[in-house]
């Protein structure tokens, strides 16, 4: 077995016999909880500075003060492979810091030769000479090694790290070379393993100290790598210790892509305390042993983790104990800051003035309606259900859009969540769809948050069928401190545009790069153009039909025959005459034959008409991004139209710079040279051309080359002019829209 192997090269790196039995436990403490909290130097302090990651036993809790809380008495469970074994054992958390600045907690994996879910595997060590006498720990008993406020090498070099190979570099497992006491700088294709080596002598008097260090010791004389106590303890520290370690292995693994990394390839990796040298890791352990069971497994010289005087558990009982989260922190998402650390944006309030400043009509009616009808208090109960009962109330805020209110939803512990309420159509009965859409719309947010970097709002909760005691279809999720530009007069202040563009740009890339190249290599891919409707078991995605098109369809030729065969102007034909004016006999058989006319060229319009696709939000935009006062982005909602694209509709512009093809717009639009007559789409124009070369930029930083480049695409006027006329289409916006498949056929005969 492993364990022996690495006791085994121990002992003879000390010197001693292979032929002795290797004194040591190793077992899993599989993941109790991921939160911050910290009841060894912060006790009682919720929330704690910053995330640690905590195993062993569930009566874990922020306070735990001895004797009143004895561990052994007050758990029921222990993530521990030693069923006797209530102790608690934490660390700092690993994070991955990426080239835009967001944070991705870094996934733990077992050690080598154990089963369980991450955690930490602890080592209990009594001397390996076979001589000296151990005295377990006393209950009440911890201590701490480390400090989580280390900016520069410590004296004693008992917190390191090593890049791990795939397997079997289990030489030197306590601080030995190659261990260091920084992060490593390179890919490690076997994750990072982080050690911890805690003092072997104890004053025998006191169960901790104001440092909670003082009262233990190193021996005198022993050395930086040595495995159990050695050394002699000194006077003041005369009681010998079973020497405990952790060793700890994060999954790197995911994140050697040099795509990630930052563009000097410095290294990402940074411990929730902020620091990214590696100095602060640390480790607190509070002792709960039940009764005299550590003592007996130390005079027993027990191996591994079997141990004939202790009880063991299957890892399987062991992975089911676990407490829940007390900080409502996001944990597992990308995060723009670490845990603790205060936020970055400006913001001086919610804005909501959509709804406020709506006129009389439909909107506004159905509005109030919708207002009158749902049942707020129940929505309260609700949430306040969802997160274990803490209360909440309803802020006065009203946010809208076409198809959704949302309200904000503010706990007694300040903790915010958005209520988004599917409202009911104004033209239809659409209850299967509107169920349909919010399971999608679900699914691909989920998707989105767990393979890029996009920062997306988590959902807490859906009610994807009508909710009768609220009166609504509902989603609960994560209140961002920003605004959409619905409520921000759908408009970007010139001093802000070079910024909120160059944001959308890898926004809109990250789309294609990450989801889609992350899936390829998951071999989950997207093979045919349409919604995202599950997953199954295989990891492959259940994909379905769109509204009003069908599919799922495996070319992009497919799919617009499809739009054609479905497709129905936006207006209704007895307003065209007046709305077309003098120009009616020329705009109306121009409409009237686009879809035949499109039909015809479905086939040639995608330069990839096979798949994979990239993922299209369809309703890509400065309305459905959430900024602060100064436009940062902070988040990218409403992917209820996200759908699996041909690449020409993934890669046009954005609803913010969205515009009507020249050559199908009113002729006083533009003067006699081509260019814009009026200042507002002379503005439009010169955002676009920003927009493209903020994309380009993106571009050439993450090395990408060939056919499929996004900025090429925008620049593909006769491609993306038919892109735009398939949305002016369905909205019903005149034009001659034949001069748009006149100028598609041309430029295929030069080519």
């Amino acid at each position: 077995m492993l364990w022996k192997y690495l006791a085994l090269s121990l002992l003879a790196e000390h010197g001693y016999s292979q032929s002795a039995a290797a004194p040591m436990l190793r077992f899993t403490c599989s993941q109790l909880v991921v939160d911050r909290l910290d009841p060894l130097v912060n006790p009682g302090v919720v929330p704690s500075p910053h995330l640690h990651q905590i195993v062993g036993g569930n009566s874990f809790n922020a306070s735990m003060y001895h004797p009143e809380h004895d561990l052994p008495t007050q758990s029921t469970c222990t993530t521990c492979t030693f069923s006797e074994d209530f102790s608690n054992y934490w660390t700092a958390v690993l994070y991955f810091r990426a080239r835009n600045g967001t944070f991705k907690r870094v996934p733990q994996i077992t050690s080598e030769g154990l089963g369980g879910r991450g955690g930490i595997t602890v080592y209990y060590i009594p001397a390996m000479n076979n001589r000296t006498s151990v005295t377990a720990f006393k209950p009440g008993f911890r201590m701490l090694v480390g400090d989580a406020n280390l900016k520069s090498p410590g004296t004693a070099h008992k917190v390191c790290h090593r890049c791990m190979p795939k397997s079997g570099d289990n030489s030197n497992i306590n601080c030995g070379p190659p261990d260091d006491q920084t992060l490593p700088t390179g890919f490690c294709v076997g994750g990072i393993r982080s050690v911890i080596t805690f003092p072997t002598c104890w004053d025998g008097k006191n169960l901790d100290s104001p440092n909670h260090q003082s009262h233990v010791a190193y021996g005198i004389g022993s050395k930086t790598n040595d495995v159990g106590p050695t050394g002699d303890c000194p006077s003041t520290h005369p009681v010998v210790l079973p020497q405990v370690m952790y060793e700890v292995m994060w999954d790197t693994r995911g994140f050697n892509d040099k795509d990630l990394w930052p563009v000097d390839s410095s290294q990402p990796f940074v411990w929730s305390t902020g620091d990214t040298n590696g100095y602060s890791q640390h480790g607190d352990y509070v002792f709960g042993w039940e009764g005299d069971s550590l003592q007996r497994s130390m005079d027993a010289r027990c191996n591994g983790d079997t141990c004939s005087v202790l009880k063991t558990q299957s890892n399987e009982e062991a992975m089911k104990c676990n407490v829940p989260k007390v900080v409502d922190d996001d944990i597992d998402g990308w995060v723009e800051t670490l845990p603790g650390e205060p936020p970055t944006h400006n913001f001086t309030g919610f804005r909501c003035t959509y709804y406020t400043d709506l006129s009389p009509g439909p909107l506004k009616k159905r509005a109030d309606l919708f207002l009158s009808v749902v049942n707020w208090d129940h929505l309260c109960v609700y949430a306040s259900a969802q997160r274990n009962g803490i209360n909440c109330v309803l802020l006065p805020n009203i946010g809208l859009g076409y198809n959704h209110m949302v309200r904000i939803l503010e706990f007694t512990d300040a903790v915010r969540w958005i209520a988004r309420l599917r409202l009911p159509s104004l033209t239809r009965s659409d209850s299967d769809d509107a169920t349909e859409s919010m399971i999608s719309e679900y699914i691909t947010t989920s998707l989105v948050e767990s393979t890029t970097m996009i920062p997306v709002p988590r959902i807490h909760a859906v009610e994807s069928e009508f909710h009768p005691l609220i009166n609504a279809r509902f989603m609960l999720m994560d209140c961002l401190e920003g605004n959409v530009g619905m409520d921000l007069g759908m408009q970007v202040p010139s001093e802000h545009k070079a910024s909120f563009f160059a944001e959308m740009a890898r926004i809109h890339i990250t789309t294609d790069c990450e989801v889609f190249a992350r899936i390829e290599l998951s071999k989950t891919r997207l093979p045919m153009i349409g919604t995202i409707n599950g997953k199954n078991s295989d990891g492959t995605f259940i994909q379905g039909p769109m509204r009003g098109i069908g599919g799922p369809f495996r070319t992009a030729g497919e799919y617009f025959h499809a739009w054609a065969e479905n497709a129905k102007f936006g207006m209704d034909k007895n307003l065209m005459h007046d709305s077309c004016g003098s120009y009616a006999d020329e705009i109306i058989p121009s409409i009237n034959s686009f879809l035949d006319d499109f039909r015809k060229l479905a086939e040639k319009l995608s330069i990839c008409n096979e798949g994979p696709f990239p993922l299209c939000h369809g309703d890509f935009g400065h309305n459905n991004i959430i900024v602060d006062d100064n436009y940062k982005v902070l988040g990218v909602i409403d992917w209820e139209s996200a759908f699996a694209a041909p690449w020409e509709v993934f890669a046009s512009f954005p609803l913010t710079l969205s515009a009507t093809p020249p050559k199908m717009d009113a002729p006083w639009n533009y003067d006699d040279d081509g260019n814009p007559a009026d200042e507002e789409l002379r503005q439009k124009c010169g955002d676009r051309e920003v927009y493209i070369a903020a994309v380009a930029k993106v571009e050439a930083e993450e090395g990408m080359m060939g056919e499929l480049l996004i900025s090429k695409s925008l620049r593909d006027e006769r491609r993306q002019h038919l892109i735009d006329a398939m949305r002016l289409f369905e909205n019903g916006k005149p034009g001659w829209y034949g001069k748009l498949i006149d100028e598609f056929w041309k430029g295929d005969e030069k080519t």
